[in-house]
């Protein structure tokens, strides 16, 4: 996926990427056997940064604790990396960030290296906390990449602490995930809605996007890309006679949403279904830091 300058763009395991001077490339690569985030440079890049805000309900035990960062770093090239860590002014607020330890790194090329940060964490640890890998600019082709981050109490990095998928799925979703099934909704020949219950009881109430246009619906039983359409549940395909679709969410609560269809009259009434085998079009919801 592509990362645009001056902007936050999420990669895996909620670890975001913010880079100057030219759009960067992030891709799920490998160290060794295990996963990592990868970020390849272009011409023009001046800087890269990959971070992750942590909520402060997951740092409140931390204020006044010593702590540690541990990561592997690697990177095409001979490389020193800045790891650092900051806290918040307020609670959860990510725009007043306060320094409170930074330490350089520099690996050699294509050889992995187990970077270390020890710092004190403040009294208002408990309002959040961001860490940030980063260095200066990534000439084009040039990739650098981070893998097995743990934060710690202690004046000692630990081997890393191993979670089940499952574990580490529902910890992001959380925060954003998107919404890949169909839908089975229920209604008439005006419009139809149906209960969408989240995976998880999400940090706050989610911004929802999505792709269901009213250009984008087809009257077929496999839509193709970009592309979506309503059938009956092992029958006929459900075709709109007339009007303009409204597809839309009613998201109150950190729960679950209501999804509802308005606009247009169908030629049959209620229980279809919602397919759609484009996942660019998949709802999406976020309640990131």
């Amino acid at each position: 996926m592509s990362a645009p300058p001056n902007s936050s763009s999420y990669g895996a395991d909620r670890w975001f990427v913010f880079a100057t001077g030219a759009t960067h490339t992030i891709v799920k690569s490998v160290q060794g056997t295990q996963a990592s985030l990868a970020v390849t440079g272009a011409a023009g890049s001046a800087s890269v940064a990959i971070l992750q805000r942590i909520e402060g309900l997951n740092t409140q035990s931390l204020a006044g604790k010593i702590c540690t960062l541990s990561v592997d770093l690697l990177a095409a090239d001979a490389r020193t990396f800045s790891l650092t860590a900051y806290s918040n002014a307020g609670a959860n607020d990510f725009n007043t960030e306060t320094l409170i330890a930074t330490i350089n790194v520099t690996v050699a090329p294509n050889v992995a290296k187990r970077g270390v940060i020890t710092f004190a964490a403040p009294s208002n640890a408990g309002n959040g906390m961001t860490v940030s890998i980063s260095q200066g600019g990534l000439p084009a082709g040039v990739s650098m990449s981070i893998a097995n981050a743990q934060l710690e109490v202690g004046a000692v990095a630990t081997p890393l602490e191993y979670r089940s998928y499952s574990q580490e799925l529902a910890l992001c979703q959380r925060y954003y995930f998107v919404a890949k099934d169909n839908f089975a909704l229920c209604g008439n020949t005006l419009g139809s809605t149906c209960d969408f219950p989240f995976p998880v009881e999400m940090r706050a109430t989610p911004t929802v996007t999505h792709g269901y246009l009213d250009s984008n619906f087809v009257a077929v039983s496999s839509p193709a890309a970009n592309q979506w359409a309503a059938q009956l549940a092992g029958a006929s395909v459900v075709s709109k006679v007339s009007g303009t679709i409204a597809v839309g969410f009613v998201v109150s609560s950190r729960k679950n949403a209501v999804l509802y269809i308005t606009g247009a009259v169908w030629n049959q009434a209620p229980n279809w279904l919602l397919t759609n085998y484009d996942l660019a079009l998949a709802p999406r919801f976020s309640a990131e830091l």
